[in-house]
């Protein structure tokens, strides 16, 4: 068995390998669901991270403080504390003829409510409590909206990299899956050994099994996503790579006191009687 033909192989595809240069916006634009469609061929917006929790305001903010018997004025306030955006007021109806019910906002509505509430750690239960008494059940907003905020941009963010992950793992498929294919022609010819073969398939099926529980986490954080924002449609994470470096690169460098005095003054945690 000659060594020529397999070193000439492996140089060959190392060079072609190398010299390929998927575009940009392959890292914006593969993901794939359980059917294995790539995003492109789904529905799905692209949005960015303050268009994301701008959605969230919108959409949930009224919503979630009717669940607190807190007036919108006041949900207002305390979002302005937590959110550094523009306040956005959603309109409701106090009483809804039709069904004869005081903020009636529908069993979707109320579904989705429930989903959020769980999402930022709160029970049914805990809920109701804190209806008995007006500051705590101000502070258990503040807490919920603070964890919904902490979710929503850590969903946004490994939403972000599970597809850039996922990217990776198809770009180094489609190269295993070459140089698979050129060593079953080689071992044809009795140029590479079936154990070279099977290492490789090995790692083909190592390569396949992350890209499905990449898949499977994508779907995951997209079905948050879409509850955290209220959206019928996919949310495709709107973010260069040089934003994602950026956000990489931030170190927390405040000092350990400062961090406990901010945490008295606004942690629900601490606060609450």
């Amino acid at each position: 068995m000659t060594k020529t033909p397999l070193i000439f192989l492996l140089l060959f595809n190392s060079m072609t390998f190398a010299q390929q240069k998927p575009p940009q916006a392959v890292y914006t634009s593969i993901h794939e669901s359980t059917f294995g469609t790539k995003q492109s061929e789904i529905l799905g917006q692209q949005m960015t991270l303050q268009e994301c929790e701008e959605a969230f305001i919108k959409s949930n903010l009224s919503l979630l403080a009717q669940q607190y018997d807190i007036s919108q004025a006041e949900a207002d306030v305390i979002q302005a504390k937590i959110w550094d955006l523009p306040q956005l007021q959603l309109s409701a109806n106090a009483y809804d003829p039709q069904n004869k019910q005081t903020f009636h906002i529908g069993q979707s509505k109320e579904a989705s409510v429930s989903q959020l509430i769980y999402l930022g750690g709160k029970k049914k239960n805990e809920v109701e409590f804190a209806k008995s008494n007006v500051e705590l059940a101000k502070l258990q907003f503040s807490q919920l909206l603070a964890s919904l905020r902490a979710q929503l941009r850590t969903t946004f963010y490994s939403l972000y990299f599970e597809q850039h992950k996922l990217a990776d793992i198809k770009i180094q498929l489609d190269y295993l899956n070459n140089l698979l294919a050129a060593y079953k022609e080689q071992g044809k010819k009795g140029n590479v050994s079936l154990k070279d073969q099977v290492r490789l398939q090995t790692m083909a099926i190592d390569l396949n099994n992350e890209k499905t529980t990449a898949i499977n986490n994508s779907i995951n954080l997209q079905q948050q996503l879409r509850v955290l924002i209220s959206s019928q449609e996919d949310v495709l994470p709107k973010l260069t790579d040089r934003e994602a470096d950026q956000e990489l690169a931030v170190k927390p460098t405040m000092p350990l006191d400062k961090i406990y005095q901010l945490a008295l003054e606004n942690n629900a945690d601490y606060q609450l009687p």
